[in-house]
C-alpha cells in the first residue's frame, strides 16, 4: 500500500503523543480522517499530564512547550488567556506552568481543532490488536470492536510500573490521600529522578510529617533550571561520529568554557539539544549500549531539569533532614509483623560492602516508566511482537524503526502503514520524550500522512538497519 491512498489513520494512544499528531494532521487543509482511540474520556493527557495536582511543574520552560512548530509561544499566549496557574520566575521567558495546565492545554486545541475540522472522530476504549487485512489496518479493542483504518500510529507511550505499599496505592504524578498519612512516619521513594520529586511535592502538600526515603543507584537528583541562554553552537562544531569519550571531552571544554564568561553547562547542552538526535545517530552501537549502560543517569540529571521553585523546596526539605538520598542497591526488603504494617528495608550503599537498614511504613515505587517493548504487557504491544510486525529494538529501549519512525518486521523491513510515536522509538533518536522533540516528529509525520506528493514516504519492503 503507498502512503499516497492513505485517507483514515488510527491514532492509537491519546496521550501527549498520539494527541500532537492528531494536532498537526487536522491543522492541515486535506481530507484525512482521524481515529483517535484512547482508553480514558480525556484525549490529551495521558500518564505525564493528567495530574489533578497544580503544584507539578514541568520540567520545560512554557516558552518550549507549543503544540506547533513554527508558533513557539502558542502554549505561553493559551496561558495568558486560559489559566493563573503559571509560575512566572524571572521573567517571561523562564516561566513553568503546571502538568495540569499543559494537559488541558492539549486537550483544548484537540477539541477546538475537531470542531473546525470535523475530520476526527473519538473513541474511547483500548486497543489490544492490530492485523492488516486486504483493505487495509484492523485494530480490534478491548470490547471486541473492530476499528479499520488505512495507516495505523502507535502512540501508547510510557507504561506505568505497579505501585504497592502505601495506603491509596499512591502513583507518581496523582493526588495522594492525605487522611491515609496521618500515622505514617517514614516512606520510601525508589528511585531520585522527576517522578520523586513529584511524589514528595504530594506528599509534603498532603500534610505527610514524617521522613521520606529515597533511594537509587547513584543517589542522583535532577539539577535546577537557570536563566541561561543557550550556547550558539554550529552545526559544523558538533564531534558526529567520534567516539564517545571524545564527545564528552568535548562537551566538557565547552562547559568549562561557558563558565568562564558566568554562564555554565545548561547553555552548551541547550545550545546542542537541535543536534542530539544526529549525534546519537552517529555513534556505534557499541557506543550507544555504553552510553545506556554508564552515561545515562548523568545525562538524565542535567538533560530533564526541576524548575527553579521545586528545586529550592527539595532542597529546603534535605537540609531539614525531611527527605533523605541514599545512593545504594536494595538487597531486600521483608514486611514487619507490627501494626504499623512497616517493611523493613535492606541496602548497600554505593561503593561499600556493609548492609544497612531502615523501618518504613510504606514504599513507592518513583523509577519510572517502561518502554522496553519485549517486557510490556500492553497487549496492542504484544499482539505487533508475537505477529512479527514488529520488533524490539537492540538496545532495549522502544521498537525498532527507521527514519520515518516506521516499524521495522521481524524480517527488517520497513512497514508503509505502521508507525510509532514519542518515547516508543528512543532507539532510533534517543531525544525523543520531551514535547518539543515530540512535536517535531509530528509535524513530519503529519506531512507524511497528508501530503500524496511528499516523497519522504518509505514503501513497504524497504530493508531497513537494525539499532
Amino acid at each position: 500500500m503507498s502512503l499516497a491512498k492513505a485517507r483514515n489513520v488510527l491514532i492509537l494512544g491519546g496521550g501527549a503523543s498520539g494527541t500532537l499528531l492528531a494536532i498537526q494532521i487536522l491543522r492541515t487543509n486535506t481530507n484525512t480522517t482521524i481515529t483517535l482511540i484512547e482508553r480514558t474520556a480525556s484525549p490529551g493527557k495521558g500518564i505525564a499530564y493528567g495530574s489533578v495536582d497544580p503544584i507539578h511543574l514541568l520540567n520545560v520552560r512554557a516558552s518550549n512547550m507549543s503544540a506547533y512548530p513554527d508558533m513557539p509561544d502558542h502554549f505561553v499566549h493559551w496561558l495568558d488567556k486560559n489559566s493563573q496557574d503559571a509560575r512566572a520566575i524571572g521573567g517571561e521567558n523562564f516561566r513553568f506552568a503546571s502538568r495540569l495546565a499543559f494537559g488541558n492545554y492539549l486537550s483544548s486545541e484537540l477539541q477546538r481543532l475537531s470542531a473546525t475540522a470535523q475530520r476526527c472522530t473519538n473513541i474511547q476504549g483500548e486497543a489490544v490488536a492490530l492485523s492488516r487485512s486486504a483493505s487495509g489496518i484492523v485494530v480490534t479493542l478491548d470490547n471486541y470492536r473492530r476499528v479499520k483504518g488505512d495507516v495505523a500510529v502507535i502512540a501508547t507511550g510510557y507504561e506505568a510500573p505497579t505501585i504497592s505499599g502505601l495506603p491509596g496505592d499512591l502513583i507518581p504524578w496523582l493526588s495522594v490521600d492525605g487522611a491515609s498519612l496521618k500515622k505514617v512516619e517514614s516512606i520510601l521513594l525508589l528511585g531520585t529522578g522527576l517522578s520523586t520529586v513529584d511524589q514528595v511535592q504530594s506528599l509534603i502538600a498532603a500534610g505527610y510529617q514524617g521522613k521520606i526515603y529515597a533511594i537509587s543507584r547513584r543517589g542522583l537528583l535532577p539539577h535546577a533550571h537557570r536563566p541561561v541562554e543557550p550556547a550558539a553552537i554550529a552545526d559544523a562544531d558538533v564531534p558526529y561520529g567520534r567516539r564517545l569519550s571524545k564527545i564528552f571531552h568535548w562537551f566538557r571544554t565547552r562547559s568549562e568554557q561557558a563558565a568562564k564568561t558566568g554562564s555554565d553547562w545548561r547553555a552548551v547542552l541547550d545550545g546542542l539539544r537541535p543536534y542530539v538526535q544526529k549525534i546519537w545517530q552517529s555513534l556505534s552501537l557499541e557506543d550507544k549500549a555504553r552510553f545506556v549502560r554508564h552515561a545515562r543517569p548523568w545525562w538524565d540529571v542535567r538533560r530533564h531539569r526541576m524548575a527553579p521553585k521545586v528545586a529550592a523546596a527539595i532542597d529546603d526539605l534535605i537540609a531539614r533532614g525531611r527527605l533523605i538520598i541514599i545512593p545504594a542497591k536494595i538487597i531486600s526488603v521483608t514486611p514487619q509483623d507490627n501494626e504499623n504494617g512497616s517493611f523493613k528495608v535492606f541496602f548497600r550503599r554505593r561503593g561499600t560492602h556493609a548492609v544497612e537498614a531502615i523501618e518504613v511504613e510504606g514504599i513507592t515505587d518513583c523509577t519510572g516508566f517502561s518502554v522496553d517493548v519485549s517486557r510490556i504487557k500492553n497487549p496492542l504491544i504484544r499482539s505487533l511482537l508475537d505477529q512479527g510486525l514488529a520488533r524490539p529494538d537492540r538496545l532495549g529501549l522502544g521498537f525498532d524503526v527507521d527514519g520515518a519512525a516506521a516499524l521495522i518486521d521481524l524480517r527488517g523491513d520497513a512497514a508503509s502503514d505502521i508507525f510509532a510515536l514519542g518515547p516508543l522509538t528512543r532507539g532510533a533518536f534517543w531525544e525523543i520524550t520531551g514535547i518539543p522533540d515530540i512535536r517535531e516528529q509530528c509535524a513530519q509525520l503529519a506531512a507524511r500522512l497528508t501530503d500524496p506528493l511528499d516523497t519522504r514516504a518509505v514503501d513497504q519492503g524497504t530493508r531497513a538497519r537494525s539499532g
